[in-house]
């Protein structure tokens, strides 16, 4: 069971006080799914089919989403995000039959009513009018509905951009898109072989929130970023405050609609992490004027917020990207009451 620390501190006449210490929250769970924990003895394995897993699918035959072994030196790129041996590979391509995925792809997580669900995707390439590279979304068993849905796809590649991260509601209607520009050398395929951190939050009051970060190219197997690409461009996608249809969510869900192109490099998938919580990081300190420092690790991201009545919060400035330092946001302080509270949230 995870610990959870917080500190929350409160505006004083002329200075900030801290009003509560570290505390213990009970009942919190984190799943993490890296996929290191699968046998894979023959180079290939269908998750679904080992009891236990969490995963489950909804259709026969073979499956669209397999975890695969990284085994160089056969791979010169590093294909999993974190540097470990297996990651989730998409199957389906448009040069065989059928040509996109035909099934639901589930993965159990903590019923969700406040907390948060992220990934690492490195999506395939897929031009012109082939489809979508990868569709996922957040299902509520209990209803049978989806939250959202959120669709990578390459249409017009490569005039229009390497490619549109979207998020779609019940309807499919539009909620949000983020437009991936070209990399420089738009001739070569490779040249959008990008890393992406998809994080969705819920508030627990009936909302939810959409960030899609560029986090950068691949590495190859010697851990060195590959050359001709532009760096990690950082957020590319924000919804805020969209209305979440259903009352919680406790599945992670490949839907149907997703392919591979033409055969070239498959969506993978990475790291998906499933928390029923929010989990706080101690404030080192804040400053009169509200500027609110705070330690972070390279990889994490944080979520700096206020709150004048203890209960309902609200965000200070956007999403920060941990990098390993100290980081400090500044929180006006116009019209705010004495009592006013601060925290920050870790993803």
């Amino acid at each position: 069971m995870p610990n959870t620390s917080c500190q929350r501190y409160r505006a004083g006449v002329a200075a900030f006080l801290l009003i509560a210490g570290p505390w213990w929250a009970f009942g919190q769970t984190t799943v993490v799914e890296d996929f290191e924990g699968f046998n894979v003895t023959a180079t290939i394995l269908d998750p679904t089919t080992v009891g236990g897993s969490g995963w489950t699918r909804d259709g026969v035959g073979v499956s669209d989403w397999d975890v695969l072994e990284n085994v160089p030196p056969i791979n010169t790129v590093d294909l999993a995000f974190d540097g470990t041996p297996q990651y989730l590979v998409q199957r389906r391509s448009t040069s065989v039959t059928p040509k996109f995925s035909d099934e639901n792809t589930d993965f159990a997580i903590p019923t969700i009513v406040e907390g948060s669900v992220s990934l690492e995707m490195n999506p395939a390439f897929v031009a012109g009018d082939a489809g979508d590279s990868f569709r996922m979304s957040l299902h509520d068993s209990g209803s049978g509905s989806n939250a959202m849905t959120i669709v990578f796809t390459q249409l017009d590649w490569p005039v229009g951009s390497s490619g549109d991260f979207r998020v779609l509601d019940q309807t499919n209607a539009v909620l949000a898109e983020g437009i991936i520009p070209n990399d420089p050398d738009t001739d070569n395929p490779t040249a959008r072989d990008r890393w992406f951190r998809i994080l969705v939050t819920l508030h627990g009051n009936g909302t939810y929130d959409v960030n899609v970060f560029d986090i950068g190219p691949v590495k190859d197997s010697a851990g060195v970023p590959r050359p001709y690409h532009d760096p990690a461009r950082g957020e590319v996608l924000t919804l805020t405050g969209a209305s979440l249809p259903v009352a919680s969510v406790d599945t992670f869900r490949l839907t149907p609609g997703s392919t591979n192109g033409f055969g070239l490099q498959p969506t993978l998938i990475d790291n998906i992490i499933a928390r029923d919580y929010f989990e706080f990081i101690e404030i080192d300190r804040i400053k009169p004027g509200a500027q609110i420092s705070f330690p972070t690790q390279a990889g994490k991201i944080y979520q700096p917020q206020f709150s004048d009545d203890g209960s309902t919060w609200s965000n200070v400035g956007g999403l920060v990207p941990g990098d390993g330092t100290t980081q400090s946001v500044v929180a006006s302080t116009t019209g705010a009451p004495e009592g006013r509270e601060y925290r920050v949230l870790e993803f």
